[in-house]
């Protein structure tokens, strides 16, 4: 039997819960503030693979590897400029002009 739920050792809300395991649909968490929310609310930044080159998905093409999701908001883009947020869960460099891509779209 399918019920919708939350889970409660994260907190973050489930779609779906059945009796063989706990299933999240399209919900994402904010490398910044940690805000739990819909993945169509945030930006993802990627480092593509196998290039490695750092790239803001823009959502027409699905871009394949290491992701990470960022409010769209200026506190947001500061604070994970500020403590290298998006460089350390990339695991790679991330260049000014991809904050400055960021924050052109705010």
């Amino acid at each position: 039997m399918l019920d919708r739920c939350e889970n409660k050792d994260s907190g973050m809300p489930l779609e779906y819960s059945d009796d063989r395991k706990n299933v999240t649909k399209d919900f994402r968490r904010c490398v910044s503030c940690r805000k739990i929310a819909l993945r169509s609310e945030f930006w993802r930044v990627v480092r593509c693979h196998p290039s490695n080159r750092i790239e803001i998905d823009s959502g027409d093409t699905l871009r394949q590897g290491r992701s990470v999701y960022l409010c769209p908001t200026a506190e947001c883009l500061q604070l994970a400029q500020k403590k290298n947020r998006l460089g350390k869960s990339l695991k790679a460099q991330v260049y000014q002009a991809i904050y400055q891509d960021l924050g052109s779209k705010l």
